[in-house]
């Protein structure tokens, strides 16, 4: 078929980095979760 996953960045247009938070490693996804709706989060990616 000849097709490609497409290179590194080729999709980066179609999203928006707003920032990003630092956390211990083995803190609790609740914690994060907490965190990040209250600073108004649309979505979370651990």
């Amino acid at each position: 078929h000849g097709g490609n996953m497409g290179t590194e960045g080729s999709v980066a247009f179609m999203f928006t980095h707003c920032g990003q938070f630092l956390f211990a490693p083995g803190t609790p996804e609740d914690k994060l979760m907490d965190a990040a709706l209250e600073a108004g989060a649309d979505d979370v990616v651990t």
